[in-house]
């Protein structure tokens, strides 16, 4: 997390507590992932979340970022990414998702303007497995009412975009010019 005050509010008024397995960092994302790949860290599960409903910062949406985060990913891991459901961009996104890892699937929901993009160099479970994970969280999940069973339902892993998108690079992203419809 870039805002120490998104830290502060998930603490204490959605009930989140760091643990030895679960740990928040404030710093830039790209400067976090750079740091932890030369020091040879990995995480089974990487969370960005730098989506604000109408941005992202470009430096988090290239190839060569993905690229990197995906060489901090464990054997298994996925990346779990909150971004446009809608925008001129979403080609280019998805297409640039598709580009550095081989399995990607596509969360949406009809009462949200965003999409979670769920990436893995491994493939995915089948349905009856992804169900009984769902299961699994209903109890954990009811406080915050949210239904781990209905997102495991939404859960798309062959959604349509255009597969010849220009892929987003560093030398290439103009997130500025395409977020809008």
């Amino acid at each position: 997390e870039i805002d120490e005050a998104v830290v502060r509010v998930a603490e204490e008024y959605f009930l989140f507590e760091p643990t030895e397995r679960m740990e928040v960092h404030v710093r830039d994302a790209r400067v976090f992932v750079k740091r932890a790949l030369a020091a040879g860290e990995s995480w089974d599960y990487v969370m960005l979340d730098a989506f604000t409903g109408d941005y992202i910062p470009e430096h988090l949406m290239t190839r060569e970022f993905l690229e990197e985060v995906r060489g901090v990913l464990a054997p298994g891991g996925v990346l779990v990414a909150n971004t446009f459901a809608s925008s001129q961009l979403y080609e280019h996104e998805s297409a640039t998702y598709a580009d550095v890892f081989p399995h990607v699937a596509e969360l949406r929901l009809p009462i949200t303007l965003n999409r979670i993009l769920l990436a893995t160099a491994d493939g995915w479970p089948d349905e009856e497995t992804l169900a009984a994970r769902a299961e699994a969280l209903v109890p954990p999940l009811r406080r915050f009412a949210v239904d781990p069973r209905t997102l495991a339902r939404n859960v798309d892993a062959d959604f349509e975009f255009d597969r010849q998108a220009r892929v987003l690079t560093d030398q290439y992203a103009p997130v500025n010019l395409l977020r809008d419809d």
